[in-house]
This record gives structure tokens, C-alpha cells and sequence, in this order.
């Protein structure tokens, strides 16, 4: 791009990489690419109106990141009744601009299941309720920009095996002898008389 001034002369501006370059009411302006970060040099050269180089300068430019909210993701998960699932924190938090150590994380669960952080790990523990459980999981840049996402956990009571004692039982011939399987068998999910 050029720009000539009221002697003739004239000035003209390269963009560079991840820079546009537009010439404006006698200046320039530098335009980076979306979501590039960097630094860049912008050659600027001045020459005579015979078209003999006067100078040529080089404008540094240095392009920050934008502070982006950190990624959370929510998902499907699933643990019984007094039990635990651990999933690590990389899994579901991430942050373009700062680490997860740089980042305040949140989590709540509700009535059926338990969130809490434990060694860089989301550990959902259900509680003794059966049902659909929610954990809402925070995260917070040092710059104060959050976003939240859920996990949807589905608590299920473990169905166990009924427990068989086998008494040692001794009967004559012709003899009937009468037996309460309930004082043998025992199980943790069902009444004896479900089973």
C-alpha cells in the first residue's frame, strides 16, 4: 500500500505474517488475523518524488493473546450407590491462556451424587439415593472469566448375588423334615420373599 504526499513524494507499507496493512488519512493501520498471537515486522519505506529511496524503517509490532474462557466439558457418567468414579481434571478443564494450576475450580454435586477434587482427579461419589445425579463443574481464569458446563451422573444400586449358607442336614428314611430357607439365604438387595 502508498500514500503520496503534497511534494510528490511518497510512502508505501508491507503487511507481514498475520498482519493487513491499510493505508488511512496519512497512517497506517495494522490489522492482526483473528486468533494469531505473535510478533511481526512491518516494512515501511519513504522515498522522493523522483522515486529515490529516502529511508526505510521497520515498525515492530508485538500482538498479545486475548484472555479466552477456559474450556469445560460436561458429560455422561455413571457409579452405584456408595461407590466412586475418579476422572482427571485434564479430561474435562483446559485454558488456552493459563494452566490448570493457574485456574479456580468449582464442583457441586446434588442429593444423589457427591463432587469433590482430589489430587487433580473429579472424584463423583453416589450417595445412598438412587436416581439421576447433576455436578455442575467450574472453572475460573485469574482474570476472573469462567464457564461452567455438567455432568450428568447416573447413580444405580449394585445388585448383588444372594448369599447361600448350606446347613448339614440329616434325614431318616421316610422321615419329612420342614425347612425355613430364609435362616440360609440372605441377600442385600431383596427381601427373602422377592427371591
Amino acid at each position: 500500500v502508498a500514500h503520496t504526499d503534497a511534494e510528490g513524494g511518497y510512502w508505501e507499507a508491507e503487511g507481514s505474517f498475520g498482519v493487513d496493512v491499510v493505508v488511512a488519512n496519512d497512517g497506517l493501520v495494522l490489522t492482526p488475523a483473528a486468533d494469531w498471537s505473535g510478533s511481526a515486522q512491518v516494512p515501511v519505506r519513504l522515498y522522493e518524488a523522483d522515486g529515490s529511496l529516502a529511508d526505510e524503517i521497520a515498525l515492530e509490532l508485538t500482538v498479545s493473546a486475548i484472555n479466552d474462557a477456559p474450556d469445560v466439558t460436561g458429560g455422561s457418567y455413571s457409579t452405584v450407590v456408595g461407590g466412586f468414579i475418579e476422572i482427571e481434571l485434564s479430561e474435562l478443564v483446559s485454558d488456552s491462556d493459563d494452566s490448570l494450576a493457574d485456574l479456580a475450580i468449582d464442583v457441586v454435586g446434588d442429593e444423589f451424587v457427591t463432587a469433590e477434587i482430589v489430587g487433580g482427579k473429579l472424584r463423583l461419589r453416589g450417595t445412598q439415593a438412587e436416581g439421576p445425579g447433576r455436578v455442575a463443574l467450574t472453572a475460573i481464569d485469574p482474570h476472573g472469566v469462567l464457564t461452567r458446563a455438567h455432568l450428568e451422573v447416573s447413580v444405580t444400586t449394585l445388585s448383588q448375588a444372594p448369599q447361600v449358607e448350606a446347613p448339614a442336614l440329616s434325614l431318616y428314611p421316610g422321615q419329612a423334615l420342614r425347612v425355613d430357607l430364609s435362616q440360609w439365604i440372605d441377600d442385600a438387595d431383596s427381601d427373602a420373599d422377592d427371591l
